[in-house]
């Protein structure tokens, strides 16, 4: 394959995938559960119970771990909950596909993996 080619085709493949993510970002907002995840952030961030007290009624309904408010804090310090739902779900997809360096790799994600030689056989 020449190397035009081969650009082109890597410049195609990448504007898809843009195109794709920004259609992911831009629709988030129009599905209704994406504001339901994020009312428990808004509350944590801004002082409010996200559990039902024993003298009060239920808030929100939140019954889960605090793991979920906590993972999507830094989008509810956002005053735009639009702007919080687009961010929150650009959060996700970037973790969810695996492009967020791991901690156990050290930043090496593009680096190569070394092959160790198979024993009885020499290395090529």
């Amino acid at each position: 394959m020449s190397r035009t080619l081969e650009r082109v085709l890597i410049g195609m493949t990448l504007a898809v995938l843009s195109g794709i993510a920004w259609a992911a970002l831009c629709t988030a907002p129009g599905i209704p559960w994406n504001a339901a995840r994020l009312a428990p952030s808004f509350a944590l961030v801004r002082g409010l119970p996200i559990y039902a007290l024993r003298d009060s009624g239920a808030h929100l309904g939140w019954f889960y771990g605090p793991g979920l408010p906590l993972w999507y804090t830094p989008m509810a310090w956002l005053e735009n909950p639009t702007l919080a739902v687009m961010l929150a779900t650009g959060w996700n997809r970037t973790w969810a596909s695996g492009t967020c360096p791991r901690p156990e790799r050290c930043g090496r994600a593009c680096a190569p993996v070394p092959q160790q030689p198979r024993p009885g056989r020499a290395p090529a």
